[in-house]
């Protein structure tokens, strides 16, 4: 049986955080160890992501080995020349919008979805969330292990500050000139206001703590509002509310996710090899290569300074792109790719003269017919990279939060579409217990539904120990990567109140509620005179929507057992409703005396 991985519209969930959620966060919380290390300025979006990227390898080993550079690359950013920092805001339309380079060279450059690919290349997993009815960039949430649309703007606030006492850092996006204009070089935050200021821009920041008056975050820019490395600066909550509100009329900027957007990672970093980063990168070759000869045909018309000089005020971040490609491949000896970005930073560095129309395209002629020979170089690395290689979850754990897990693997380029399938009883030769799960279009990561779960689970051994792998498709048929296995933890729900031996009465009805695995369906609190439960005419059943985790017990089946019950004590548990195909097994037992 083919599956297709959870849709966008089934994996999203939707928030809204009541009163009593916000009051269990704390008034305030940090994490420590986010930094700004060897972060250029200009490179926003895959540097906030490279900080948690960075920050989780840190809890995993006290040698840091993922460098900015090896980020920038993963992100395709260094090979497809970044221009982040190029793009216009969108306060500055008018000619300067309209040149050469903003409409032909620049949205070429970069890849589509850079934290998306930089996610797959790392091995790491994420999850998003923004406000519902935002618009949202594709790669970012087909790759992402789930998202969450905020209803208000107190939810999202409030998931912010869970994540944080959580110890997660957060990536968000912002409107930064509220930000710059409220961070205050003495430390003293003014009280109140707009603090807009500059252009509008959207910037990624990594939040890492927060108190009752100010938000504490990291950022990447050289040249930060408070002239320090970028690290623990503080804004006050209105300033970064209305910064993170405010991406909402940013769109034409970078690719907007709907305001309140956040990140937060979910697994640890698996790094690809150099060799396998670079045969990624060469699929960019075509973008790279016509968007340069677009440029250089566009420029050789060109008479108009204004446009030229916005082009050559622009270069330095050009080549320092080819700088941090230079420094990737040169600390993986690949010498003939380190070849060609010299000469291509050097043809970035010569325009800095302030050349006319036709110089500027003779360069980036010149910039393109060398860096096609490094692609070429590139594909030739594919030479004996494994065809499927498995990321996450790792081999013999214990899984518990069955949807919440995703299944991550890695597939060069030249393999087209996979799928994920698992094994009930690991025999990959069993049809009947065998699930094959197909994702996304285009993404190597797959979630399992709650229903599919529940299948897997009726078929599974006494071990409740399954296997998965993955399999090529189509032309690729035939591939088949290794075997892992994983346990299924008891999915059983857990009864929290009311406490074993409680009295109710007329004037205290009991409240009951619980923790249930997500894959229960009919979740019920079942009341009987029995403490064994098999009399099921003895027993009165309160039914709750999936999803609910708590019932008060209605008068009118209290007044029903004080008749019905002469000892005066009664038993219930929560159970899943849907006996006969659950895999889900009931709460404790607890007794209830009645007056």
């Amino acid at each position: 049986m083919v599956i297709r991985s959870i849709p966008l519209v089934l994996a999203i969930t939707v928030v809204a955080f009541c009163s009593t959620a916000s009051a269990a966060v704390p008034s305030s919380a940090f994490v420590t160890g986010v930094t700004n290390a060897d972060w250029p300025d200009g490179f926003s979006e895959v540097a906030a992501f490279g900080q948690l990227v960075q920050w989780q390898e840190g809890l995993e080993s006290t040698d840091t080995s993922i460098t900015s550079i090896d980020i920038l690359a993963a992100s395709g950013a260094a090979s497809a020349v970044d221009v982040s920092r190029v793009r216009v805001p969108g306060a500055d339309v008018g000619s300067t919008a309209s040149m050469v380079v903003a409409k032909t060279l620049i949205p070429q450059m970069l890849p589509k979805d850079p934290v998306a690919l930089a996610s797959d290349l790392l091995g790491v997993g994420y999850k998003v969330a923004y406000l519902k009815g935002g618009k949202t960039s594709g790669g970012i949430v087909d790759n992402s292990d789930g998202v969450t649309l905020f209803a208000s703007e107190e939810a999202a606030v409030t998931a912010l500050k869970k994540a944080i006492a959580d110890g997660q850092p957060v990536m968000v996006d912002v409107d930064y000139s509220y930000l710059a204009g409220a961070a205050p070089a003495s430390g003293a935050a003014p009280a109140s206001g707009s603090s807009a200021t500059g252009d509008h821009v959207s910037r990624f920041i990594v939040v890492t703590g927060y108190d009752e008056a100010n938000v504490t975050f990291t950022d990447n820019g050289t040249e930060d509002v408070l002239g320090s490395n970028g690290e623990d600066i503080v804004v006050p909550w209105w300033a970064f509310r209305q910064g993170w509100r405010a991406t909402k009329s940013l769109a034409g900027d970078r690719p907007a996710f709907g305001p309140y957007f956040m990140l937060t990672l979910t697994t640890a970093p698996h790094p690809a090899t150099p060799e396998f980063v670079f045969t990624r990168l060469a699929t960019f070759e075509k973008h790279v290569i016509d968007s340069l000869y677009q440029g250089a045909d566009s420029a050789f018309k060109q008479t108009e300074p204004k446009k030229l000089a916005f082009l050559l005020n622009n270069v330095q971040q050009f080549a320092d792109a080819s700088e941090a490609m230079i420094e990737f491949a040169d600390a993986d000896g690949q010498t003939d790719i380190v070849d060609v970005y010299t000469e291509s930073q050097a043809y970035w560095l010569a325009l800095e003269g302030n050349p006319d129309g036709r110089t500027v395209a003779s360069t980036l002629r010149q910039i393109a017919n060398r860096q096609g020979t490094s692609f070429e170089t590139m594909r030739l690395l594919a030479d004996g990279l494994p065809d499927l290689e498995l990321i996450s979850p790792e081999t013999g754990i214990t899984m518990d939060d069955l949807p919440l897990t995703a299944f991550r693997w890695r597939t060069p380029p030249a393999v087209g579409r996979t799928v994920l399938q698992i094994s009930a009883n690991n025999n990959f030769n069993d049809r009947t217990a065998l699930f094959t799960i197909a994702p996304v279009p285009g993404t190597t990561v797959a979630r399992v539904r709650s229903s599919v779960w529940l299948r897997i689970a009726r078929k599974m051994g006494p071990d409740r120990t399954v296997s998965w792998r993955v399999v090529g498709t189509g032309k690729d048929k035939g591939l088949v990567s290794e075997t892992r296995t994983i346990t299924i933890g008891i999915l059983q729900i857990e009864a929290l109140t009311s406490d074993d031996g409680v009295t109710a009465s007329d004037t205290d009805l009991p409240l009951f509620t619980w923790n249930a695995p997500v894959v229960t369906a009919k979740p019920r609190v079942a009341i009987s005179q029995e403490d064994d439960f098999t009399n099921k005419k003895i027993e009165i059943f309160l039914p709750v929507a999936k999803g609910i985790t708590q019932v008060r017990m209605p008068l009118s089946v209290f007044q029903r057992l004080e008749t019905l019950d002469a000892d005066k004590v009664v038993y219930w548990r929560v159970e899943d409703g849907a006996i006969k195909s659950t895999a889900v097994q009931p709460s404790e037992t607890r007794s209830m005396f009645l007056p």
